[in-house]
C-alpha cells in the first residue's frame, strides 16, 4: 500500500525533530523513495498540501507551520510536528 505525502511528511518531521521548510522536507521523501511526486512543481505541491491541511484541520492537524524572517527580509514556512495534538 502506498503512503500519501503526508504520512512521508510526518514519518520525516518525527525522525529530525526539527521544523522544516517544504524544500527539505521534500530532499528526504526523495532520499527515502517510497513516494514519487508525478508534478512539475513538487516543492510547491507539498507546501500547499500541509498548509491546507492545517487551515482544514486546526489544530486537529498532525502539523504546525512556523513562519520566520529570513536574512533578506523574506518569510521562510517551516513546518513541524503538532505536539499540542
Amino acid at each position: 500500500m502506498a503512503m500519501t505525502l503526508n504520512e512521508e511528511t510526518r514519518i520525516i518531521l518525527r525522525k529530525f525533530k526539527i521544523p522544516m521548510t517544504a524544500k527539505e522536507i521534500y530532499k528526504e521523501i526523495k532520499k527515502r523513495g517510497h513516494i514519487q511526486l508525478r508534478t512539475a512543481t513538487p516543492i510547491a505541491s507539498l507546501n500547499s498540501g500541509l498548509y491546507r491541511d492545517i487551515k482544514n484541520k486546526g489544530n486537529k492537524s498532525d502539523f504546525i507551520k512556523i513562519e520566520k524572517m529570513s536574512k533578506i527580509g523574506k518569510y521562510v514556512r517551516y513546518y513541524a510536528i503538532n505536539k499540542a495534538k
